[in-house]
């Protein structure tokens, strides 16, 4: 019994230390994607542009929050930037497949009107 206590404490106190570092792989991989989105043409697609920008907020919220060591809510933060980058990206890509879309359903309409 002793022994199981002792490891639980040992291994909570490795998450604990774990999560005290600086988030750097979290935040180059927010960074990635945001550049992604941004590549992705993001900022030309009003609602991607806005979820583009949440994550750049959010980017430099978190830089504020590891330069006052608050490393966990960093981390929190860059996992919510990469979402939205995710969002960015993805709404980027939506507008011109919805667009190519509606241009084939146009050309199908306009078939079926000249048949």
């Amino acid at each position: 019994m002793g022994k199981i206590l002792a490891a639980c404490v040992g291994a909570a106190a490795l998450v604990g230390c774990s999560t005290a570092q600086v988030p750097t792989e979290q935040l180059a991989a927010s960074e990635r994607m945001t550049k992604a989105a941004r590549e992705g043409g993001a900022s030309k697609v009003p609602a991607a542009a806005f979820y583009l920008q949440l994550a750049d907020d959010e980017i430099g919220q978190a830089r504020q929050l590891i330069g006052e060591g608050k490393q966990d809510r960093a981390y929190n933060m860059l996992v919510r930037a990469e979402a939205d980058a995710e969002l960015a990206l993805a709404a980027a890509r939506e507008g011109p497949a919805k667009a190519e879309a509606q241009e084939a359903i146009r050309r199908a309409q306009q078939m079926r009107s000249g048949l």
